[in-house]
């Protein structure tokens, strides 16, 4: 029986409407998956004095929001779960594998843009051991990727015809859920440690100007490891911006510069803990 084109119209404005609020909770996914893979992360180092906190978040939520939407999209364009399943397996591939661009490529491009006298201290390198840290992030991805493919078509489905707030807004809180949970773990997985570098030398650098002309108890100075700073003092302040300059494979050696109000200072820290500083020229 075919239809007439009044019956025609009707369900292609339906099936734009199923496709625009694929787009819609794809987005709003992806956006959801940056906010703990990368703002949480933020957050954290806004409050260690971090140059540009936030490149990561930004950069990152960009890129995941778009390839969210994009699989939203398209799982509502064929509405077959097979295809939807592709489609989002493929955006969580996307989205592993930006757990290591955007920090370790993007951001010092960005940061350099943003700041060309902090260009050349950053050598970042993309080390073959990074390809392993993609899989495991993707291992991880996997399993909301599925759980995503699996409910969106049939959430979106009823939402359309659902009259109340509530109803419209599920596929979002459910879709969105799934990416939230793993992008905290991916965060511990990718992040914390060299987060970590950056935020206990800026506790040490803070507890140093908050005791300085104190004696301090040696074993309160090795906890807090003031003898990385012994050979800096005079350029320790208050003023200052911290960013990681270097790392090693596994990400346990990291060097981080700090900017105290115009003179420059790089310090070694193994697994998170300062080992030593020393003035530098940018």
């Amino acid at each position: 029986m075919e239809l007439t084109q009044s019956e025609f119209d009707k369900e292609r404005s339906l099936k734009l409407r199923k496709q625009r609020y694929g787009l819609a909770v794809g987005m709003v996914a992806g956006l959801a998956f940056a906010c703990t893979a990368w703002g949480y992360d933020g957050y954290l180092l806004q409050q260690a004095h971090a140059y540009f906190p936030w490149v990561k978040f930004v950069t990152g939520g960009i890129l995941t929001a778009l390839v969210g939407g994009a699989a939203g999209w398209l799982s509502m364009r064929y509405e077959k779960a097979l295809l939807g399943l592709i489609f989002w397996l493929s955006a969580g591939g996307l989205f592993a594998w930006f757990t290591v661009i955007v920090p370790f490529f993007l951001t010092p491009i960005i940061v350099g843009i943003l700041a060309p006298d902090v260009r050349p201290l950053l050598h970042y390198e993309m080390y073959s051991e990074m390809s392993a840290r993609i899989g495991v992030t993707f291992a991880w991805i996997v399993i909301a990727a599925i759980v995503t493919s699996a409910l969106q078509i049939p959430l979106i489905e009823q939402a359309t015809f659902s009259f109340r707030p509530f109803g419209k807004i599920i596929p979002f809180i459910v879709c969105s859920f799934f990416l939230i949970v793993i992008g905290w773990v991916i965060d511990d997985f990718s992040n914390k440690s060299i987060r970590d570098a950056t935020i206990q030398l800026d506790r040490t650098i803070q507890f140093s100007l908050d005791h300085r002309g104190q004696e301090i108890d040696k074993a309160v100075s090795r906890e807090m490891h003031l003898a990385a700073l012994r050979t800096v003092q005079d350029s320790v302040n208050e003023t200052r911006r911290l960013i990681m300059t270097s790392y090693d494979p596994l990400l346990e050696n990291i060097q981080v510069a700090v900017n105290f109000n115009g003179k420059w200072v790089e310090c070694l820290t193994m697994v998170a803990s300062p080992l030593n500083c020393a003035a530098i020229t940018p």
